[in-house]
């Protein structure tokens, strides 16, 4: 998705050959129960100075409203679960730029 020369821009692609764990066959799945109640990881925002000139393919990425890309003075990676319907979130900066949602 993101275009060579484009190093302002979030490094994003898809790959088209994975499935969700729970349609793997079983000796290939993963776990699927985990500590917690998150389940699905619903988008992915990045912010970051210099982002405001998308190429069309990440800005057809955010038109999907699974990923967001905007600009913003520090870089930060927002990661949000089951659309963050339990409004819970954990910011771990300022020693990581991330923050989870739930």
């Amino acid at each position: 998705m993101t275009p060579r020369g484009k190093p302002q821009e979030p490094l994003v692609f898809i790959s088209l050959v994975s499935q969700e764990p729970v349609r793997l066959p079983l000796e290939q799945r993963p776990p699927l129960e985990q500590r917690g109640a998150h389940r699905r990881l619903t988008r992915a925002t990045v912010s970051g100075p210099e982002i405001a000139n998308l190429s069309q393919g990440v800005r057809m990425l955010c038109e999907l409203d699974a990923f967001g890309a905007r600009e913003g003075a520090e870089p930060l990676l927002e990661l949000e679960w089951d659309g963050a319907s339990c409004g819970e979130c954990h910011d771990f900066r300022p020693t990581l730029p991330l923050v989870l949602r739930w």
